[in-house]
């Protein structure tokens, strides 16, 4: 039998936390699968803990260390390269899988061949709870604006979800995700230059060029906690990483003859370098704010950045850094 799908779990010093994740995969009802645990080099008795489930269930768990610490894309991308899976799915070391989370997401991708790649619902635990879960945003993006075949059970995006995630953001998690193997060769592997946005860069691809599902059972548990990078990721780090999601979308999108028009990318990484020359200026660095608006304008001339360009030059720098402390 065909090996169908590959699981890859990246981890770094986990070790408690990467026992309830590996075991929510062995509880899993769909059982064609094979387990890749990639080790970021953990410094703690990670190796130890995958041993034993190892010698328990054999060839079912294969674990690879990599040799310097990567990062979570380099450790998703040393998966990448290992697995054998028709279809690839991930989960966090700090996450838990519902057990009919396979058997649900492969059963839709067998029978829908036109879906590439598929998400569902996820349900949040731990210590970090509010500002998850529902909200206007959600409720306006899982709406039939951005859905054909709105239904009980496997919902296809419209074209015109793109533009509304990337104006918005996506609310869409990595371990929810699945996809065929055969799609790498177009999406290629995590950027592994990006410290932030990496995920959202390598999901977004998929809604770029092919038809991407979604259901809405919450298949898997996303456990909150301090040390989740959007609890511990400043807001001017987003927007520099923003910025460079966008370019890097906007290149993809040129080179592959994507769905997104040249504008509309224009205005988002236009508007981003907008918000960039905002936090220069609360930091009163004037120079690098006036930087920032000359390369919104570079890209697409708009009413907004003109008044902030004139403002910025024409009003005296002691004034300026005043007003910017206050």
């Amino acid at each position: 039998m065909n090996l169908t799908v590959s699981v890859i779990i990246p981890t770094y010093n986990r070790k408690d936390l990467l026992k309830e994740a590996v075991q929510s995969i062995l509880n899993q009802s769909y059982i064609n699968y094979e387990v890749l645990i990639i080790d970021d080099y953990s410094i703690d008795n990670t190796e130890k803990i995958v041993r034993q489930f190892i010698s328990e269930y054999g060839c079912k768990i294969k674990y690879f260390k990599n040799e310097r610490k990567k990062g979570v894309s380099g450790a998703r991308n040393t998966g990448l390269h290992h697995a054998k899976g028709k279809y690839i799915a991930f989960l966090d070391s700090d996450d838990i899988w519902e057990s009919n989370k396979l058997q649900i997401q492969v059963g839709i991708l067998d029978t829908n061949k036109e879906i590439k790649a598929l998400f569902a619902a996820v349900s949040f635990f731990g210590q970090v709870e509010n500002g998850y879960g529902k909200s206007a945003y959600t409720t306006k993006l899982l709406s039939k604006t951005f859905w054909n075949s709105y239904g009980k059970e496997t919902w296809v995006a419209k074209n015109n979800i793109g533009y509304f995630i990337l104006k918005n953001g996506s609310p869409f998690r990595t371990p929810t995700f699945i996809f065929r193997h055969e799609c790498l060769t177009k999406v290629g592997l995590f950027n592994e230059d990006m410290s932030y946005y990496e995920d959202a860069e390598f999901l977004l691809k998929f809604f770029c060029i092919y038809k991407v599902g979604y259901n809405n059972l919450p298949l898997c548990k996303v456990r909150r906690h301090q040390e989740n990078q959007d609890n511990s990721t400043s807001k001017f780090k987003k927007c520099e990483s923003e910025i460079k999601l966008t370019r890097e979308l906007k290149v993809f999108n040129e080179t592959h003859k994507g769905k997104w028009h040249l504008v509309f990318m224009n205005r988002l990484l236009s508007n981003a370098y907008i918000r960039l020359s905002t936090f220069y200026f609360k930091e009163g660095d004037i120079k690098k704010s006036v930087e920032s608006i000359q390369l919104s304008l570079k890209i697409m001339t708009s009413a907004k950045a003109i008044l902030r360009l004139c403002l910025l030059q024409l009003v005296p720098s002691e004034i300026l850094k005043k007003i910017s402390h206050n």
